[in-house]
């Protein structure tokens, strides 16, 4: 591993970098859901790219599409000749709902030499009495791996060359001055599978929750204290 890689060897799970190319950061929010569909650190010397991005409906409606390919030169082909090979698209699609709240969908499709990775779902985020926070998503997704270039090679362990599987996950948070409490669930099933976003395993299912209270003194040195689960 050379010296200028800063990822450290031997982990058992990938580690996450922050985007810095600046065709990528614009307008990245768009492509911000709970399950990462859009990790585009997965997108490699890309040769071409188009994006385009916009608000319809007085500002209310938002989507968003980028498309990026790679240039490959197989062996059986002339080096002059190089042809399309690895093509990767994520649209995405929002609608406010609300002064806080909004609902979208996004699907992103991964194609290479005959195999694919395609995954979408619907996603949202609901503020009620700006106190509560809901929010959440369901996804499915279809592989077929044929190339041996997918994380289907990995995720489905059995001799198919293709398969399919859910993801869902949903927060509840509420807060207040003295009040801070979440509680969440993700279900990942064993065929999931995402080449486009950062994913780190499949077949996991996960319940977590937080509540801490805050002591703020009306008088006193002390701002602030507290205790949390």
């Amino acid at each position: 591993m050379g010296i200028d890689n800063p990822a450290a060897p031997d982990q058992r799970f990938p580690p996450y970098y922050a985007e810095v190319r600046p065709f990528f950061i614009e307008n990245s929010s768009y492509f911000m859901t709970p399950i990462n569909l859009y990790y585009t650190n997965n997108i490699v010397t890309p040769q071409l790219g188009a994006r385009l991005t916009g608000k319809l409906g007085a500002g209310r409606w938002a989507f968003s599409e980028s498309m990026t390919a790679a240039l490959a030169r197989p062996c059986r082909l002339q080096i002059l000749t190089p042809i399309l090979e690895r093509t990767c698209m994520s649209p995405a699609f929002n609608r406010d709902v609300g002064a806080l709240s909004d609902v979208g969908l996004i699907y992103a499709d991964r194609e290479y030499l005959g195999s694919f990775n395609r995954a979408g779902g619907l996603d949202y985020r609901a503020r009620i009495n700006d106190r509560w926070t809901f929010t959440g998503q369901a996804l499915t997704s279809q592989t077929q791996n044929l190339s041996n270039d997918t994380q289907g090679e990995q995720t489905c362990e059995s001799l198919a060359l293709t398969c399919s599987g859910q993801a869902y996950t949903t927060q509840a948070s509420y807060t207040d001055l003295h009040h801070n409490w979440w509680a969440a669930y993700n279900d990942i099933a064993a065929g999931f599978v995402t080449d486009t976003g950062f994913f780190e395993r499949p077949d996991v299912r996960q319940p977590s929750a937080h509540y801490s209270y805050t002591f703020r003194p009306m008088h006193g040195p002390l701002l602030s204290h507290g205790l949390s689960i």
